[in-house]
């Protein structure tokens, strides 16, 4: 890889970081980057490169939950119920997704992406907020299972993180 490509790339990965940094989860962030990097970079085109984002975006999340997690241990902001619940509902909408997405269009998946980075956007719009330091409710065992799933499934099939899902829900 030439030493131009690598610098992109480095670029790339330092906005998503900083993005993920500031809350609004870099994996997004990525894969938008990655859709258009990748054709100028002769690495794909068409319809591929949207799949081919969404899966290097979600390679890429494979280190960073580790350093989030020490944090959260250490200020002992996990809760392990509803961690026990969602975790492997998330395992198993992932790998059911990971499995049915060789048979989805890559422009379906695309679009997918679209529609949820719109849809994000006007949340954090519309919201203004956040509920830090207000009262809510946890969600019952059920919902959350299936909450998990279908997240763990979306998550998986546009390729972005989870926390956008899991935040939320959580």
């Amino acid at each position: 890889m030439e030493l131009e490509a690598i610098e992109i790339l480095v670029l790339l990965g330092a906005v998503s970081g900083f993005a993920a940094g500031l809350g609004g989860g870099g994996a997004p962030f990525a894969v938008a980057l990655l859709i258009l990097v990748l054709p100028a970079l002769g690495v794909a085109s068409g319809p591929e490169v949207s799949r081919i984002a969404g899966a290097t975006s979600v390679a890429l999340l494979v280190p960073m939950p580790f350093g989030v997690l020490t944090a959260s241990l250490a200020r002992g902001a996990v809760d392990f119920r509803m961690l026990a619940i969602f975790a492997p509902s998330l395992l198993i909408g992932t790998v059911a997704a990971a499995l049915l997405a060789p048979k989805i269009d890559p422009v379906f998946l695309a679009f997918g992406f679209a529609i949820f980075a719109v849809y994000n956007a006007w949340r954090l719009f519309a919201q203004g907020q956040t509920r830090d330091g207000q009262f809510f409710e946890r969600p019952r065992p059920g919902p959350l299972a299936t909450r998990g799933v279908l997240g763990g499934a979306f998550a998986t099939l546009v390729g972005t993180g989870i926390g956008v899902i899991a935040i939320p829900t959580m």
